[in-house]
């Protein structure tokens, strides 16, 4: 549905209220959505918001608690850095790993 106004459609229903870059709200579709998303959120670490870092970190965004739930994660990231760490050593090369690539 293109133009959800024309159906007497509320605001709060669609899906992008208020765009950033021009204060319209509208129906996006398909693959228009994605891209907001990710336009959103690069600006959002672009300007370093908290919500934006939060995001980059890969930590829960939206005030969950995290001391004790939401492990798997950082564990698999973990592993896999300690992995790479190996190879590096055993190649006899040492270099510094971060956990975020």
């Amino acid at each position: 549905m293109q133009n959800p106004s024309q159906y007497r459609i509320p605001n709060w229903f669609l899906n992008r209220e208020k765009d950033i870059k021009d204060g319209k709200t509208g129906q996006l579709l398909s693959t228009a959505v994605d891209n907001k998303l990710r336009e959103d959120l690069e600006r959002m670490k672009k300007i370093r918001l908290h919500r934006g870092l939060r995001h980059y970190w890969g930590l829960r965004v939206r005030g969950q608690h995290t001391k004790t739930t939401g492990r798997k994660q950082q564990h698999h990231l973990q592993k896999r850095a300690n992995k790479k760490e190996k190879e590096a050593n055993e190649k006899g090369k040492l270099i510094e790993y971060s956990l975020k690539n």
